[in-house]
């Protein structure tokens, strides 16, 4: 299990008072509305799972805005109750051909692929979701984002979506989100 502290800056785990403090994630719900610092630093200490290991159905949060760092403590009420609503993207389901779709308001859509890359954030393996593929027919802006993924728990995972306004142009992270395998 990955150790980390969710909701402070910096790297985990986090000094309070010259005391370090660690939370346990055990569940995606744990994560919502966490510090984007933080959830890069628990993304950083995952593992990239083998693509055939995320067959099957997953459960998503949207955790955090990266433009909301400086008042993450603020934005976390709003993505508690936005979870608590019946969120609008419910998680992804992935197939054995290494393709997966986003499950949004019930239905599948915004089909990818799913391959082990290196991240964009600091270099290492880590599964990479890729919209930009022909034979998915994603419309723009949506073939010019790129999620990542690494495991960070028995069924959880964490990453990041980046996002470039222009083909081929450099992504940001732009949010974070979380799957929990499903069943």
């Amino acid at each position: 299990m990955m150790s980390a502290s969710i909701h402070g800056a910096g790297s985990a785990p986090a000094q309070v008072s010259g005391k370090a403090v660690t939370t346990r994630v055990t569940h995606l719900d744990q994560l919502l509305g966490g510090h984007p610092a933080a959830l890069r630093s628990i993304y950083e200490a995952g593992t990239a799972p083998a693509p055939e290991g995320l067959v099957g159905s997953w459960r998503g949060i949207f955790l955090a805005l990266e433009a909301g760092r400086d008042v993450a403590s603020l934005m976390r009420p709003i993505f508690q109750l936005l979870r608590g609503g019946g969120a609008l993207w419910q998680g992804k389901t992935f197939f054995a051909d290494a393709t997966g779709v986003n499950r949004v308001l019930g239905q599948k859509l915004l089909r990818l692929g799913v391959e082990t890359g290196f991240s964009e954030l600091d270099g290492a393996s880590t599964i990479v979701f890729r919209y930009d593929l022909p034979r998915h027919e994603n419309p723009w802006p949506l073939r010019n984002m790129r999620d990542e993924l690494r495991m960070i728990g028995d069924g959880i995972a964490l990453g990041p979506v980046l996002f470039s306004a222009t083909a081929g142009g450099r992504r940001d992270v732009v949010s974070w989100f979380g799957l929990e395998r499903e069943g």
